[in-house]
């Protein structure tokens, strides 16, 4: 992770800050720079989903992103296999 965040604070994205009460803590928060790109990423990003989900009308739409939301939720809570006997 931390090489993603050096990564990014190259590129003027994000900074880290000491914290103010625990100095072993660092904030990462985004520049004016990263706020933009965000905001670059996210309309791209909707532009490519509405063209994607072009087919299905809204009522689909919305079931298509509650299962996706599902699916992912499901993941996220499963045991690593690693971890099973």
């Amino acid at each position: 992770m931390t090489y993603l965040l050096d990564d990014l604070e190259e590129a003027g994205l994000v900074i880290r800050e000491p914290d103010v009460d625990d100095r072993r803590v660092k904030r990462v928060t985004s520049t004016p720079k990263g706020e933009r790109e965000l905001a670059r990423l996210q309309e791209a990003l909707s532009v490519i989903e509405e063209d994607l989900l072009d087919a299905l009308d809204a009522q689909e739409r919305v079931q298509f992103r509650s299962m996706v939301s599902r699916l992912a939720a499901s993941v996220l809570t499963r045991p690593d296999p690693e971890d099973c006997p």
